[in-house]
């Protein structure tokens, strides 16, 4: 049996006790993968923003076009929140009487 070094000993230990296997690894920490990129969500608060596009529904449908990613519309709303973007309640104005008709 070949000797181990008080060091590595040390360094064995505490990578057990700390439920590690090799440090420095990174673990997937499980589950879906996402649907977009950061550079697909970009994209989407770009498409929202620059140029223009007037709902979710159509950025997916440019997305599928475009990209050929199969993306729902809550996908692509859930993106633009993500950005701060979300949807901007009507201002009620008030009605016309016939005083302000004349």
């Amino acid at each position: 049996m070949r000797a181990v070094s008080k060091s590595a000993e040390d360094d064995i230990l505490s990578l057990l006790l700390r439920n590690e296997r090799l440090p420095g690894l990174k673990v997937s920490k499980g589950g879906r993968p996402p649907a977009l990129s950061n550079a697909d969500k970009r994209l989407c608060v770009r498409k929202v923003m620059v140029e223009g596009v007037e709902s979710t529904v159509i950025a997916a449908k440019q997305l599928k076009g475009e990209l050929g990613i199969n993306v729902s519309p809550e996908t692509v709303r859930m993106a633009l929140v993500e950005a701060g973007i979300g949807a901007v309640e009507k201002v009620s104005k008030p009605l016309l009487t016939a005083k302000h008709r004349k």
